[in-house]
């Protein structure tokens, strides 16, 4: 009689934004400055409150897999991209960026059993998301993909990175629950298999959604990084921290989630 396999538990780990002032970071890194010999780059008050969030982070995936196959799924903008802002809110050569991505990334890396990668936003990783498709290749991914249908334990996971949501509270969940029934509809009218689960990033929001009618969950994740210069122009700053689990054998999906607070340079992310 064949031995029982163990059931999987998805990992999400979107929008880390390594190389960003404003975004989780090792107490120390070295990076390239042109000279001859490597530079110290010690983290900021804000690094280094988010990466307190990171180790926990780390450590409930580790709790959330004990027995169970883990699968991670890196869902995009790894790297903040020396370019993207022309000022000084970056830090460090994309090589640099790249590099402080992997080491975050590492634990989760060791503890998968398959490594699944997203395609990110050009404007932080590059034309064809290259430096997203680097970090993964280098953690030991599958692959880097635009889109992601993914059969885990009988469910079907649909990922991606882009997402678009209000960020008022009152309104939130209306693209979630949009998506939802776009895409049952779509799949419906295409003779296709509709997803169980829809999982995205980009908006550093987490929040998420259950349609009983196709007993379908749609959920975005937080990010890794707090607000920007850049993201002071969104008509309400909120920024979440942190990512997701999604246990298909369960069929439930949990949002680890540091609620990011930010106002006056004050910050607080108990």
């Amino acid at each position: 009689m064949p031995k029982k396999q163990k059931p999987h538990v998805v990992i999400w780990c979107s929008d880390l934004h390594a190389g960003s002032r404003w975004a989780v970071c090792p107490p120390e890194v070295t990076i390239d400055l042109g000279g001859e010999e490597p530079s110290l780059y010690q983290a900021n008050a804000i690094q280094t409150a988010l990466y307190g969030d990171w180790q926990d982070f780390i450590g409930k995936c580790k709790d959330r897999a004990k027995g169970k196959r883990p699968i991670l799924i890196l869902g995009g903008d790894l790297s903040d991209g020396a370019h993207h802002h022309g000022s000084h809110e970056t830090f460090g050569s994309p090589d640099d960026q790249k590099a402080i991505a992997v080491e975050l990334l590492l634990p989760l890396a060791t503890m998968a059993d398959e490594i699944y990668g997203l395609r990110g936003t050009r404007g932080h990783v590059g034309e064809l998301a290259q430096a997203d498709m680097d970090i993964c290749k280098e953690l030991g991914a599958v692959s880097t993909y635009n889109f992601l249908n993914l059969e885990v334990d009988g469910k079907l996971v649909n990922a991606r990175h882009h997402f678009y949501c209000s960020r008022k509270p009152a309104t939130r969940g209306n693209s979630h629950r949009t998506l939802g029934m776009d895409e049952a509809m779509e799949c419906m009218i295409r003779e296709e298999r509709k997803p169980d689960v829809i999982l995205r990033g980009h908006v550093h929001l987490a929040y998420r959604e259950y349609l009983a009618v196709h007993d379908m969950w749609i959920a975005s994740s937080g990010g890794w990084q707090l607000g920007t210069y850049f993201t002071s122009g969104l008509g309400r700053e909120v920024q979440d921290i942190g990512g997701m689990i999604y246990l298909p054998s369960e069929h439930k999906i949990e949002l680890i989630n540091y609620k990011g607070k930010l106002a006056n340079n004050n910050f607080d992310l108990s």
